[in-house]
């Protein structure tokens, strides 16, 4: 009996066949795991001379160029006020001002939002970021529209309601 009989076995087939196809990809798979592990330890390192960095400073004010007189306020009404925003930190930015109510008037009262000194042209809606930035101390103004609908229920008579403006502004590339 050669060497080759005795690895044979019935049907033709070689003894230890199937287990030299799995262990030959195995150890293929074995060798591409350490090459990559290999090249992951290839790298440089070199110093960067030092450099300060300094973060820059956010300042941004809201007061009333003009203040809106709500009081008395009149089915049909509109009352108009100017606010003016401040920029006096660093950097330039876009900003947004946002409106929330509190009280009886709130589902009546509208507000609508101009860019500008006036309320005239199109509307910008609450909360949108501004399309113009605000350079460091720059500033800008957004008009207010203060609304009460013609059809307000007359159940509103003398009803009162809180009004937030909030400003916001947010770090644009200049």
């Amino acid at each position: 009996m050669t060497a080759t009989d005795h690895d044979r076995r019935p049907g033709g087939r070689w003894a230890g066949g199937a287990a030299r196809w799995v262990i030959v990809p195995l150890l293929s798979l074995g060798a591409l795991g350490v090459m990559s592990a290999a090249s992951a330890l290839w790298g440089a390192q070199a110093p960067v001379s030092s450099a300060q960095v300094t973060s820059g400073t956010f300042g941004l004010s809201a007061t009333w160029s003009s203040a809106p007189n709500l009081t008395g306020i009149l089915p049909g009404q509109s009352r108009d006020g100017v606010l003016t925003l401040q920029h006096s930190g660093d950097g330039t930015w876009r900003y947004r001002v946002a409106s929330s109510h509190t009280g009886t008037l709130r589902p009546t009262l509208t507000e609508t939002f101009y860019a500008g000194a006036t309320c005239t042209g199109t509307p910008v809606a609450s909360g949108a970021l501004s399309a113009a930035t605000l350079p460091r101390g720059g500033s800008a103004q957004v008009c207010v529209r203060y609304t009460l609908p013609a059809n307000a229920p007359s159940g509103l008579q003398g009803a009162t309601s809180q009004i937030t403006l909030t400003a916001s502004a947010e770090n644009r590339p200049s």
